[in-house]
């Protein structure tokens, strides 16, 4: 594995705009942010998925989460606040995907750019299902039937 930023920003080896801390996680600015105050929340420990991760050390990862939210809220007076991680293992680790898990913490106002933007495509993404086809969907979900292709 290549140096990891996250690991090496965690044991302080690397410069980041720090927001907060505790036992699991740091709250940094994203170094390249779509946003005024996109924020990361990354845990200390190197992990790939959510589910990677203990039970304790996830509490103190989402009581940070939390902190650094209300925070957002309070001080740059935004309106709401997207939380995101993603965890896309077919993408390259590169400047901007990283394989050490963290979260997204995006401010955001109704009339930001990336409403604009991301909006008016969510917007024509987005169908309302028949009930039918939501329950197959739970259900191949939950593993109950075969994944039919």
């Amino acid at each position: 594995m290549t140096e990891c930023i996250f690991c090496s920003i965690a044991e302080g080896k690397a410069h980041s705009a720090q927001l907060g801390e505790n036992k699991h996680a740091l709250a940094v600015l994203d170094a390249y942010p779509v946003v005024e105050g996109h924020s990361l929340v990354i845990p200390k420990k190197h992990h790939r998925a959510l589910w990677e991760i203990p039970r304790e050390e996830l509490n103190g990862i989402f009581d940070l989460i939390i902190e650094v939210e209300k925070s957002l809220l309070q001080n740059l007076h935004c309106e709401g606040v997207d939380l995101r991680q993603h965890y896309r293992p077919f993408v390259p680790e590169s400047k901007l995907k990283k394989d050490h898990l963290h979260f997204h913490l995006i401010p955001r106002k109704s009339w930001d750019e990336l409403f604009k933007k991301a909006g008016t495509k969510e917007t024509e993404l987005r169908k309302e299902p028949v009930k039918k086809e939501l329950e197959s969907l739970a259900e191949r979900i939950r593993g109950k039937q075969k994944n039919h292709r």
